[in-house]
């Protein structure tokens, strides 16, 4: 892992990229048991908790072992959701995904992103969420094409787009998130 490590332009952010040798990842911790799985992860990023106070892992969605991992590893999962009727049910899967696990739901966080409030069934969904049960952030993300174009800038949205509506409910949303950490 620390062999992929790089620095970045910005204070106190290292990455580390993702790359092709990650792709084996998921299939590495497949072969093991849940236990070792989860072990063999904590084992792999504990190198880095002596330089680092917070780690983030931008994993792809799906449920595979390595998300399984990622569950268990984390002191808190952050998974955004689209208000739309698909997205919330695709949330049901990750429910019965983290209840046959036996996972700890505790740990997931949802937050709403790419939200449009002009849209009745994204207003209709963000409502149904909300009464849910699932622990929920307050702030929405707005959609924006800033957003989108942060991969194409590679930047954060606070650098490059600072008095953006998006960029001060990204800020927003990292408050709500400290305060829980």
């Amino acid at each position: 892992i620390e062999t992929g490590l790089r620095g970045s332009d910005y204070d106190a952010l290292d990455l580390i990229p993702a790359a092709l040798s990650f792709r084996k990842l998921d299939a590495l911790l497949a072969v093991k048991s849940k236990d070792k799985a989860r072990l063999a992860l904590k084992k792999a990023l504990s190198s880095l908790a002596a330089s680092y106070d917070l780690l983030v892992i931008d994993c792809p969605p799906g449920m595979t072992v390595l998300s399984e991992a990622i569950h268990e590893a984390a002191d808190l999962v952050l998974c955004p959701v689209i208000a739309t009727p698909l997205s919330l049910m695709s949330l049901k899967g990750l429910d019965a995904f983290i209840e046959k696990r036996k996972l700890d739901s505790a740990k997931l966080w949802l937050f709403v992103s790419l939200f449009e409030p002009r849209k009745k069934v994204q207003i209709e969904s963000a409502l149904e969420l909300e009464r849910s049960g699932h622990a929920l952030l307050k702030t929405r993300i707005p959609y924006s094409a800033e957003v989108e174009r942060m991969g194409v800038l590679r930047e954060p949205l606070c650098a490059s787009k600072p008095d953006s509506k998006a960029a001060f409910a990204f800020s927003k949303l990292w408050a709500e998130l400290r305060d829980l950490l």
